[in-house]
């Protein structure tokens, strides 16, 4: 794999090393043709829609699905959010680059077993997808999960819809920024109130009830398509979400929205020729999904924003007893790298290189490394980025800092270590093992293990 420019890799290996592993049909295609929009440096919205109309599976914009409308109208509003609010962040490339590294972590954790059945089994928690309800003669159209799919199927709703949320949570922000301009016209908007449609507000507690199952055990391998859960929830998770729901929390709205349009679109499907199953067997397949693969991937999505200080109880996360929701937090605080900031600073080219990612078996754990490079940015820029990053420190009573590089050291320092070390269980018993290295212009900032104790 190429490092000419630091520890990095490009669109070209990521795709070579893809096809060594998992990523075949409509997984292969879509990666590919991303790839190839961020290798051409076309922006930030053109990259936004390639993503868009490429999204596979039961994202079907052709059928006008809940996800598919979701999916594709968030471009559409994520620029008046970079508008709006200086502090604004990319998220919806985000949501990809997070994808794309939990894929590639699956996909190596899995080509690392002799058996890649059992190894999904063992490490994640999943089997093929056995349905057991009255089916008859299954058509051929209609085929169920290999463990394989239904993986990568669970990932891409998790890393897809996990930040989709952010526009409920900064409506408030955004009516402030409005204002500022309105005030002109002698207009004002008074504080906006969230309110829920009647049908998703009646299903909230269900919902949680459902996510909440997965949580306080160890999740057992499903049978068949159902995950044999004793307990039917975890009394304390579900109260906590619904606390963090009233502080409109990104990643519980976004939570609730994947359970909420899924079932739609279920329901839009009970007559797809896809499943030729009648209604009263399709209803009961999309009872079952609903219940585990889906509301598995909810919890994984709300877990992922909380306050580990406030919600200590639910941290920190350990692998092995939820492998899904681990794997969210670690790539989703690890792509912080790349995010982009609506300052002046943000045109800068961050998506045509990508971290090197390699993980060693030893015995039953792995050993997870992870290099990326920052890009040499031109003086100007790292002037103004320090001079930008001083005013902060300087609010917070801290000393001011010199050079550009320090601001990254201090990003990793004291912001995504302190948040993975808070979230996440990275110890010597630990199933899987982190060890980070940063780059600069070919510069190593940080190379170490990052451990919880």
């Amino acid at each position: 794999m190429s490092t000419d420019r630091g520890a990095s890799c490009s669109s070209t290996d990521i795709i070579n090393e893809l096809n060594k592993d998992y990523f075949i049909g409509p997984r292969k295609n879509w990666m590919r043709n991303i790839l190839k929009a961020l290798e051409k440096k076309i922006s930030r919205d053109e990259i936004a829609i390639v993503i868009s109309n490429n999204l596979p599976g039961f994202f079907d914009r052709k059928k006008a699905t809940a996800p598919a409308i979701l999916i594709s109208e968030y471009p559409k509003i994520e620029p008046m959010l970079y508008a709006l609010e200086d502090s604004y962040r990319d998220h919806y490339i985000h949501t990809f680059n997070v994808y794309l590294s939990g894929s590639r972590i699956i996909s190596k954790i899995i080509s690392l077993g002799e058996n890649e059945e059992k190894n999904i089994e063992d490490n994640f928690k999943i089997t093929e997808e056995v349905f057991t309800g009255p089916l008859g003669n299954k058509p051929a159209p209609w085929q169920p999960f290999s463990a394989v799919d239904r993986i990568f199927y669970v990932w891409l709703l998790i890393s897809t819809f996990h930040d989709l949320g952010i526009v409920v949570e900064k409506i408030d922000k955004i009516r402030v920024s409005l204002n500022e301009f309105l005030k002109n016209f002698g207009v004002q908007l008074d504080p906006f109130s969230v309110v829920y449609r009647p049908i998703v507000n009646t299903k909230v507690d269900t919902y949680f009830k459902m996510m909440a199952r997965f949580y306080g055990i160890k999740i057992p391998i499903p049978i068949g398509c159902e995950y044999n859960i004793v307990n039917e929830n975890d009394e304390y998770l579900r109260l906590s979400l619904l606390k963090a729901l009233e502080d409109q929390d990104h990643g519980v709205i976004s939570s609730i929205t994947l359970l909420n349009v899924i079932q739609e679109s279920f329901s839009f499907q009970a007559t797809d020729e896809k499943y030729d199953l009648n209604i009263e067997k399709f209803h009961e397949y999309c009872k079952l999904i609903l219940k585990n693969d889906i509301s598995r991937a909810a919890m994984a999505i709300a877990l992922h924003n909380l306050d580990p200080i406030k919600y200590k109880r639910l941290f920190p996360i350990d692998f092995q007893q939820n492998p899904l929701t681990f794997l969210l937090v670690l790539c989703d605080e690890l792509e912080e790298y790349r995010r982009w900031f609506g300052t002046s600073i943000r045109p800068i080219e961050k998506l045509t290189r990508f971290p090197i990612i390699n993980i060693k078996k030893i015995r039953n754990k792995y050993r997870l490394t992870y290099q990326m490079y920052y890009q040499k940015i031109p003086n100007t820029n790292e002037k103004l980025a320090v001079r930008e990053f001083n005013k902060m420190l300087i609010k917070k009573g801290k000393k001011p800092i010199k050079d550009f590089f320090e601001i990254i050291k201090r990003n990793w320092n004291f912001t995504i270590n302190e948040r993975l070390k808070n979230k996440l269980i990275l110890n010597k018993k630990s199933k899987l093992k982190l060890k980070i290295t940063v780059y600069y212009d070919e510069r190593i900032l940080i190379n170490r293990d990052i451990k919880t104790d």
